[in-house]
């Protein structure tokens, strides 16, 4: 929820207040507005996501709902300090790449 919140003030002119996300998600106020700091922490205040990365994360849960892939809380990324930085997975971790989007058929 608080993801759609951040996302929803990030991408939209106008948007709902927290009392109301709160009253609609059934979360206290004061715990939406809480979660949001400690979210907004975790991205370093940075809510941008590329388009390749947008892509990435796509393919992949179009993988995870067709039962082809599992991925861990933090999904594989190409780019490693995407998910380093909220402490998920470590150099350490395998990576892998997937295709882009680009290389993907489009079925609607």
């Amino acid at each position: 929820m608080t993801g759609m919140v951040l996302a929803a003030k990030y991408n939209q002119d106008m948007y709902y207040d927290n009392p109301y996300y709160s009253l609609v998600g059934g979360v206290a106020p004061a715990e939406l507005n809480r979660l949001e700091i400690e979210m907004l922490s975790l991205l370093d205040f940075d809510l941008h996501v590329s388009s390749e990365t947008y892509d990435r994360c796509l393919l992949r849960l179009v993988q995870y709902k067709s039962g082809s892939h599992t991925y861990p809380a933090c999904w594989e990324s190409a780019d490693e300090g995407e998910c380093s930085k909220m402490g998920r997975i470590s150099s350490s971790d395998s990576i892998k790449t997937v295709p882009s989007l680009g290389d993907m058929e489009h079925h609607p």
